[in-house]
């Protein structure tokens, strides 16, 4: 069996969400969501939305998938595309010990935030990760983005700072 083309078996409370493993006929729409995310104020200062920016996330999004396609966790509401779960596993890490699993991007449409779609993914891309090898899972978050409260309550906890200044 193709374990690409199969679905995510993830516990979820409601039957009308789907989660599948990314396709390479989902990049167009990952990476619409990835605009979006993008975007937000939030992130505004700090990350460019332009086609040259877009261009290089889709490379990156590829890479990834081509790598495995589990690194892309995709959720279906009602037949239609409503999510993902971006990431890829950082074999033998210098910093950390072991294999690190690194979420590079998540988003949910916000009609449909806090039905468990969130967790699902990211629960989702954890255990996908675990049965590889990983014993760690990190995700980079601006520090005033209303979504540090949805991954601590994961489990997810600060553990370094990154500081930066405008050149």
């Amino acid at each position: 069996m193709d374990i690409c083309a199969s679905t995510v078996s993830a516990p979820l409370e409601r039957p009308r969400i789907q989660l599948r493993y990314g396709r390479d006929t989902d990049i167009e729409f990952i990476s619409w969501l990835w605009k979006r995310i993008a975007e937000l104020p939030v992130h505004a200062e700090t990350t460019r939305t332009d086609l040259d920016a877009l261009a290089t996330f889709k490379r990156h999004l590829r890479g990834h998938m081509n790598v495995d396609c589990r690194n892309v966790i995709v959720a279906d509401y009602d037949g239609k595309h409503v999510g993902y779960v971006f990431g890829y596993l950082i074999a033998n890490d210098p910093v950390r010990r072991g294999t690190v699993a690194h979420v590079d991007s998540l988003y949910v449409e916000p009609t449909l935030r806090g039905r468990g779609i969130g967790s699902a993914l990211v629960r989702a891309f954890i255990g996908d990760a675990q049965a590889r090898g990983a014993t760690e899972v990190t995700i980079n978050v601006i520090k005033d983005n209303p979504a540090v409260q949805f991954y601590r309550k994961l489990g997810l906890l600060p553990w370094q700072y990154t500081l930066r200044a405008q050149l």
